[in-house]
């Protein structure tokens, strides 16, 4: 009857630690779920397409996912574009693109913006950004 005892209370240990690997198992299944819903979610509600081409010619395409309303801010926050410039009368103006400068200065030349193949009629820090928006960032010179 003890050695009886003893099998039972050995299966019920046995059986509480795989109930145990399990409950564990569950829960780092849980956590994994949700962290990735988690990055999915920050990855922003509207998808737009920026290209940038140099004073070479040559085009670079990114692909961004946002929630920010204006073009400046998607650039700045959501994407791997970098840009310089300064605060001006007419918004945020561009000197450099991913570390290419253009200065009217030195031989006219200027980042224009292009809006859905058409050229920007506001700055970039006033450009509104909806979903599907396509933009291209231009480095262009003054003929």
């Amino acid at each position: 009857m003890e050695t009886m005892k003893t099998m039972k209370t050995a299966e019920a240990v046995k059986t509480m630690g795989i109930v145990k690997k399990v409950k564990t198992s569950l829960v780092m299944a849980a956590i994994t779920v949700m962290m990735t819903l988690a990055l999915v979610g920050c990855q922003g509600k509207k998808t737009v397409t920026i290209e940038v081409v140099d004073q070479t010619g040559a085009s670079t395409v990114y692909e961004v996912k946002t929630d920010e309303e204006f073009l400046y801010d998607a650039i700045m926050n959501d994407s791997e574009i970098k840009l310089e410039g300064e605060e001006g009368d007419y918004g945020f103006y561009i000197i450099a693109v991913n570390g290419v400068t253009a200065d009217y200065n030195v031989d006219a030349s200027y980042w224009s913006l292009y809006v859905n193949g058409d050229y920007g009629q506001v700055g970039v820090s006033e450009q509104i950004v909806n979903d599907g928006d396509s933009f291209a960032l231009k480095y262009e010179c003054a003929e």
